[in-house]
């Protein structure tokens, strides 16, 4: 640690001497990543962040600052002078829903490094209480079955984005729903109703297991499976019911 002091000079003489600096020889820290998010709720968001790369000098602590939501002014929230252990922050009490925006830097005997990258997370969960599909129709002449479905019943505090659909293959009893039925538009939230061509694998006669699957910007849920078997209900009765006599007075 070195120390300085100035004075200034004119054609009379010179000035007091200034109050004296302490400078380390160093660079400011550099700049760390990105801060990441730790865990998020309708009202609370706490991120996490690591210490850049070695510098000269040590690391006295972090300052990560954050905006209100609506693309405002950054604030300071979280100033760990002397606190480099300290590698954590949750913010309470923010609006559901809304986009919050974080950046990070580090401190060194010099002073303080760039910002780090921006990051932006949500004030929401992810969805939950996703009801299972409801059976609509099925033909085994085009090898169709058409399913529906509703939103969540808690959207988590964001926007559902879209929906996914996965099924088995058709096995008995199997609940391995990993097969996904891509011509489902994922990104389209207004679709609720899905006719799945069965044309390529389906097995007339077989039972095949469905699931939906909601997602929004932090996350998604899966409803439980509905049964449908790959065919046509059945026809018509082509007589109407008679009644049998019971032999009794």
């Amino acid at each position: 640690m070195y120390r300085f002091k100035t004075r200034a000079l004119n054609g009379i003489g010179y000035s007091e001497f200034s109050d004296i600096s302490f400078i380390a020889y160093g660079s400011v820290p550099n700049k760390p990543n990105a801060p990441t998010l730790v865990s998020s709720s309708k009202n609370a968001i706490a991120v996490a962040w690591l210490p850049p790369a070695e510098s000269d000098l040590p690391l006295k602590g972090f300052i990560l600052s954050m905006d209100n939501g609506i693309n405002g002014e950054f604030k300071e929230v979280f100033i760990g002078t002397n606190r480099p252990d300290i590698l954590t922050f949750s913010s309470g009490d923010l609006k559901t829903g809304y986009p919050y925006r974080f950046f990070v830097q580090a401190i060194n005997e010099n002073g303080i490094s760039d910002a780090s990258e921006i990051s932006t997370f949500y004030a929401c969960n992810a969805p939950s209480g996703l009801a299972a599909p409801v059976y609509v129709n099925s033909y085994k002449e085009t090898k169709t079955i058409r399913i529906s479905w509703n939103y969540p019943a808690d959207n988590g505090g964001c926007t559902i984005l879209g929906f996914r659909m996965f099924r088995n293959d058709g096995t008995p009893n199997s609940d391995i729903l990993t097969t996904e039925v891509v011509s489902l538009v994922k990104n389209d939230p207004s679709i609720l109703i899905h006719t799945i061509d069965m044309t390529s694998d389906g097995v007339i006669g077989n039972i095949y297991k469905f699931k939906i699957r909601a997602i929004n910007i932090m996350g998604t849920v899966d409803s439980n499976a509905i049964s449908v078997a790959l065919a046509s209900l059945p026809s018509k009765p082509l007589t109407v019911p008679v009644s049998i006599p019971s032999g009794t007075n």
